[in-house]
């Protein structure tokens, strides 16, 4: 299983719009690869972030649906939409492997 992790800060008092857009882009996720993906802010810490997170048996299936996203104009103007509203630099990614 891998686990793919990406954190957001967004700019301060912007965090409904930053929770806005991580519900569209949850399901527009889910619309175009058929992938669950989940959605979480800090009980602590900066509350202006959002971690999206989602879970694959495997590596293609990971690589899969992240090319097919990068391709996808539709997905690229979504992104696009939040751009003023993160920090530049505060976007962070990681991916795990389960053991």
């Amino acid at each position: 299983m891998y686990t793919f992790v990406r954190t957001v800060s967004g700019m301060p008092g912007k965090s409904a719009e930053l929770w806005a857009f991580a519900q569209k882009l949850k399901a527009y996720v889910k619309e175009k690869c058929n992938l669950d993906m989940g959605l979480s802010m800090p009980s602590s810490g900066n509350p202006n972030r959002v971690a999206f997170i989602s879970v694959t048996p495997s590596l293609t299936e990971f690589e899969s649906a992240a090319s097919k996203l990068a391709a996808d104009a539709e997905y690229q103007k979504l992104i696009a939409t939040i751009a003023a509203n993160v920090i530049p630099g505060l976007v962070h990614e990681e991916l795990w492997r389960s053991l």
